[in-house]
């Protein structure tokens, strides 16, 4: 071949294959980026789980020294249950006024809900409250139901966690004392 006849032909194919392997390689940096913000909303969110059970611990805490249990205390512990939404969370907390500890650069709330209905103070607890049961050992006569007694009243735990980034987290759980 001659050196006239070649006129620039692999200067535009090297030119074209240049844009191509740029294009690769801006679409791996930007995958790349995506995949470290999922991976730091994932800590964020695992950090809030982690924050959301030293609220639990410091409400069980509270709760186990409270002496008179039919008087709400604080915006933090309630002597009867407040109304839930769809999710089961309460609706008449006012998280702002709710116990807070903070934990690193997250803001736990959390409320004590005693499981019980009806007017307080509480008249009839096995009628009005929640309570765990424990069962009686033992045989009984045929056709006789052997009959339970009352052990513990049970209390629901809410825990809210708010933090950087817009994190926000609910936790429940349900204790006795």
């Amino acid at each position: 071949m001659n050196k006239n006849t070649q006129k620039g032909a692999s200067l535009i194919i090297v030119l074209v294959m240049l844009t191509v392997l740029l294009l690769g390689a801006l679409s791996m940096a930007r995958l790349n980026d995506a995949s470290a913000l999922i991976a730091g909303n994932v800590a964020f969110k695992d950090s809030a789980m982690q924050a959301s059970e030293v609220g639990i611990s410091e409400a069980f805490n509270g709760m186990t020294s409270i002496i008179d249990e039919d008087q709400d205390q604080g915006g933090w512990y309630f002597a009867a249950l407040q109304g839930d939404d769809t999710s089961g969370l309460p609706t008449s907390v006012d998280w702002t006024k709710a116990a807070t500890v903070k934990v690193g650069a997250f803001d736990v709330h959390y409320v004590v809900e005693r499981q019980c209905t009806g007017t307080i103070p509480v008249q009839d607890t096995n009628a009005q409250c929640v309570i765990k049961r424990i069962a009686t050992t033992g045989s009984a006569k045929a056709g006789l139901e052997t009959l339970e007694t009352a052990a513990s009243k049970q209390f629901r735990i809410t825990v809210f966690v708010s933090g950087p980034k817009n994190t926000k987290s609910y936790v429940q759980s349900m204790v006795v004392r």
